[in-house]
């Protein structure tokens, strides 16, 4: 029932295409994190699992994870001082600014990038079944549109 309050009606909620992106994207990033958590890498369902995702082969400079995570240099700081001390990251003179800090990933945050890719491929093995594999082609082709900008 809608509610009348202050004289406003609260609108009724209605479904739409958002929410089903939302709820997959969960849904996908909760089977992720507890692929992780099984795989061993228990710190990857916390917060600093989110630094981890960011970097790239080549590493990322420890300035651009503020802007790219949206907290502040400290809560970004405190992330990578606990990956550090698990020994999943590194920090490094960037050799392109000696004033800067680049992030790269130690052996064991090597292993843990592959585990990442075993979870995502187990993952969209499991979608591909529920789907099948024209349904699941076109899904991806249909995201990639989506996502592709104008």
């Amino acid at each position: 029932m809608v509610k009348n309050i202050d004289d406003v009606e609260y609108p009724a909620l209605i479904d739409h295409i958002g929410w089903q992106l939302w709820q997959a994207s969960a849904d996908w990033h909760a089977a992720f994190e507890q692929e992780m958590v099984a795989k061993g890498h228990g710190w990857y369902a916390e917060a600093r699992g989110a630094v981890f995702r960011l970097i790239g082969p080549q590493g990322v400079r420890q300035s651009a994870l503020q802007d790219q995570l949206r907290v502040s240099k400290q809560a970004v700081q405190q992330m990578l001082d606990q990956l550090e001390a698990d020994n999943i990251i590194k920090r490094v003179m960037d050799c392109s600014d000696s004033r800067a800090k680049r992030v790269i990933l130690t052996k064991s945050g090597l292993i843990a990038a592959h585990d990442a890719n075993l979870a995502k491929r187990k993952i969209e093995d499991s979608i591909r079944r529920k789907l099948g594999d024209k349904l699941f082609e076109k899904l991806m082709d249909l995201l990639i549109t989506l996502n592709t900008s104008d």
